[in-house]
């Protein structure tokens, strides 16, 4: 017992409080692939043929070769979920309520749970963090 003699019948296993630190739960993405591939993404995350660079990876793929090989990247936070293209040769575009939006190269934009993202000759439906 901490300070002090322990008083009789005292088991520290069944009498003492061990305090647990928890970290809160990390938000969490999917993007749904028109192949049916799923991918949950939990933080920053780069996606294309072949991709490299900080975060996690994740090749998609692409017969056609219409990906970069590092095509965006996919972040997710306490405030939601935002893309960047990472200036790919076929860009990014979001396809939200029937409209149309070019992601611009190297902005971070936001997503919004139902997003199709439209990437060359591929595309993904986003669902919002859990």
């Amino acid at each position: 017992m901490p300070g002090g003699d322990a008083p009789d019948g005292y088991d520290p296993l069944l009498d003492d409080t061990i305090v647990v630190r928890r970290e809160p739960p990390r938000p969490t993405a999917t993007l749904v692939w028109d192949d049916g591939a799923v991918h949950t993404v939990d933080g920053f995350t780069l996606f294309g043929r072949n991709p490299s660079g900080e975060g996690e990876t994740v090749a998609v793929r692409d017969e056609s070769l219409s990906l970069s090989k590092t095509h965006f990247a996919l972040d997710v936070d306490g405030d939601g979920a935002w893309i960047t293209d990472r200036h790919s040769t076929n860009g990014v575009v979001i396809v939200r309520g029937g409209d149309r939006i070019d992601v611009v190269p190297g902005e971070r934009t936001p997503l919004v749970e139902g997003d199709v993202l439209e990437m060359g000759d591929r595309t993904a439906t986003y669902g919002a963090p859990a």
